[in-house]
């Protein structure tokens, strides 16, 4: 019986797609930081005629109860559809984007792995998570920042050479921009901050080797101290927050602890990160590849470096990184090393790196535009 439903499941499939005028594309996201990265693909497509854009959210994977909430009220502006992932995963679709591996689509549909950071990539229980086997065969295209991520992944797996294409980064683009237009003062003001206080900014990780789990000891006996001189910017990666994360420790009462100091700022996700990176003059940070974008704007950067190299995919870009910033094993002399590292930093001193993070500055709009002509030839 399910095999005469099928067959006439594609039957009535094809004749649909036979008269179909419009290419349908479908975006697969599970939270703010997966849209973030489709909306700056969506807003490439926004003024095609020729284009529907759907998105769908994979229930067991959404970690935000009120995510879809949120989405509704943003579509009317955006110009997409929702589709519940029940129905989603079963059409054949155009063009499928996915800003993550672990979303099913049917075979026959075009896939586009867009990712949703710069190449941080550590390895997962041993193994790499891009650049293996399955992805091979699961993705058409995978997109890259930059060339000498290529390099790097086509030395050891040449087999990806041609499904890589290298777009540059959105948030790279988006980051400079800031850096240019962005009032520093304005916007410290709006967070109730002075602005004549130098500012920093703490973003962690997620999971047991990260900043807030390794070290939030460390960081909560020397923030008072860090407070009375500082404006501080403060946050994390969901997942730390979730209670399979937490050892028994209540981050929501830890958190609220310092919000009683006028120079403490927690920021949640209905906030742009990349505004508080810009107005930051030093970043204390792990292997998160949010802190990557920071490289691009010139400042500072302290590393806490919690996992060795050899734990790293060989296509991630934090190995080459350590070189440039300055590195502690632990927040043990967390002022003194605030000083040394604002003290160490010469402008200029991330030349090199940059190039390597990301290629087509300014151009990652016109990049996929390009990619994208070239796929709707295809399907």
């Amino acid at each position: 019986m399910n095999n005469i439903l099928k067959k006439i499941f594609f039957h009535i499939e094809n004749g649909v797609l036979r008269f179909k005028r419009k290419k349908d594309i479908m975006f697969g996201i599970y939270n703010d930081i997966m849209f973030s990265y489709a909306e700056d693909i969506l807003k490439i497509l926004a003024s095609r005629d020729d284009i529907r854009c759907w998105i769908t959210i994979p229930p067991n994977l959404s970690m935000e109860g009120d995510f879809l909430y949120k989405l509704k009220r943003k579509k009317k502006d955006k110009g997409y559809k929702i589709l519940p992932y029940i129905i989603a995963e079963k059409i054949k679709w155009d063009i499928v984007f996915l800003p993550d591996k672990n979303i099913y689509f049917r075979k026959g549909c075009k896939k586009i792995f867009s990712g949703h950071g710069l190449a941080a990539y550590s390895l997962i229980d041993g193994c790499e998570y891009i650049y293996n086997k399955q992805s091979l065969t699961e993705f058409d295209v995978i997109i890259e920042a930059s060339y000498y991520i290529k390099e790097k992944v086509t030395k050891i797996m040449p087999e990806f050479e041609n499904k890589i294409f290298v777009a540059g980064s959105s948030k790279v683009d988006y980051i400079i921009q800031l850096k240019k237009e962005l009032n520093k003062k304005n916007f410290l003001k709006k967070i109730g901050f002075s602005t004549n206080r130098k500012t920093i900014m703490f973003i962690s990780h997620w999971g047991e080797k990260s900043l807030l789990q390794k070290e939030w000891d460390n960081i909560k006996r020397f923030l008072p101290e860090i407070l009375d001189k500082y404006n501080v910017i403060f946050t994390t990666h969901r997942r730390n927050l979730a209670p399979v994360l937490c050892d028994g420790i209540d981050w929501k009462k830890e958190i609220e602890y310092f919000k009683r100091y006028d120079t403490f700022y927690f920021y949640n996700s209905n906030e742009d990160p990349f505004k508080f990176l810009t107005v930051s003059d030093l970043l204390i940070t792990d292997h998160t590849s949010l802190g990557l974008y920071y490289l691009f704007l010139d400042k500072p950067i302290l590393f806490l470096d919690l996992i060795p190299n050899n734990e790293f995919s060989y296509s991630s870009i934090i190995p080459k990184t350590k070189e440039y910033v300055y590195i502690v094993k632990c927040f043990s002399n967390l002022t003194k090393d605030i000083e040394t590292a604002q003290k160490s930093f010469k402008h200029g001193q991330y030349t090199g790196l940059t190039d390597k993070i990301c290629s087509h500055v300014g151009e990652y709009h016109l990049r996929i535009k390009t990619l994208l002509t070239k796929f709707m030839e295809q399907v």
